[in-house]
């Protein structure tokens, strides 16, 4: 809406000159008012940095090794806007309500567009001061939001970056011990040793490091030794445990999503095996079901099926 700003100004006026309808002269005099096109200026500036943030949970692709970092970037950016912190003190770290750690108002900052009609038009001071302090009050609300969702202070999401294939961690013990339903204390060594010989191989001996961590790992779970043997299994395998691991609760939200579009008050007797697979159909032929090809092995799972189970339940 913002960058339409001229456009709708203009548009009202026309409205409001030829139909003259209260309304019309209402949202036009709202348009003309600097303060009121700030708080759009601003939400244009903080909404994309909250949505980045918030695509990372909608995404169905292995994340948990990001969310850390893309969590502190967003509140670091949050906080950075209003906050002062020491030398010695992290700004993910002080309290986001504390006075004494705020910024003079003037100083404090709310996007570039705001700033740029504080300087061009003739705002009173006073209103000025009432529109930073609404933004004060929004960046404590959102920091205190962000700090109630995610722990900073638990170690195992820093750990967690280790996963990603660009990272330089020597060793993976630090974040073995921490799930030790995973992977055994007996299996440490060769763990490791498996996750040392990854991090001093030659880069033309493994896969692409910008690939997504799930393909990356699948890609050297492939990697085969001298014998004929997977090179890396114990590594692997505990790596792609922990990439399976939820992040959010996206991709189950879709999937009700999808239940409550197929079982309708008209469908509700469907077995539980019939909506199963009008599901996994669903996902399976998307974008489109005339272009799709079953695979040979899905043909020979099917009547393999067949085989097995005659008379399916309906």
């Amino acid at each position: 809406m913002f960058e339409q700003w001229p456009a709708l100004v203009k548009y009202f006026e026309a409205a409001s000159k030829d139909d003259h309808v209260q309304s019309s002269k209402t949202i036009l005099a709202a348009l003309k008012d600097p303060v009121f096109k700030m708080y759009f200026a601003f939400l244009k500036y903080i909404l994309p940095l909250v949505t980045k943030a918030n695509e990372l949970f909608q995404s169905e692709s292995a994340q948990i090794q990001s969310v850390r970092r893309a969590l502190v970037k967003l509140y670091i950016s949050v906080a950075h806007n209003y906050l002062r912190a020491d030398r010695d003190e992290s700004l993910e770290t002080i309290s986001p309500d504390n006075p004494r750690n705020f910024i003079p108002l003037p100083d404090m900052y709310c996007g570039a567009n705001v700033e740029a009609i504080i300087l061009t038009s003739a705002v009173p001071d006073e209103l000025v001061e009432s529109f930073r302090l609404r933004v004060q009050m929004f960046y404590v609300e959102l920091c205190h939001q962000i700090q109630k969702r995610f722990n900073f202070k638990d170690a195992t999401w820093k750990l967690l970056e280790a996963m990603d294939p660009v990272t330089d961690v020597q060793s993976i013990i630090p974040l073995a011990v921490r799930f030790p339903n995973i992977v055994h204390e007996e299996e440490y060594e060769t763990l490791n040793t498996e996750w040392r010989q990854i991090k001093s191989a030659a880069d033309e001996k493994l896969p692409d490091k910008t690939l997504p961590p799930e393909q990356y790992w699948g890609a050297v779970a492939k990697i085969k030794d001298i014998g004929n043997v997977p090179a890396f299994p114990t590594v692997t395998k505990f790596v792609q445990s922990l990439l399976a691991l939820p992040h959010s609760s996206a991709a189950a939200e879709r999937v009700f999503s999808s239940l409550n579009l197929i079982k309708t008050q008209q469908r509700n007797r469907l077995h539980i095996d019939t909506v199963s697979s009008l599901i996994l159909a669903k996902q399976h032929v998307s974008p489109s079901c005339y272009e799709w090809e079953p695979s040979a092995a899905l043909k020979a799972r099917i009547q393999d099926r067949k085989e097995r189970d005659p008379h399916p339940r309906q």
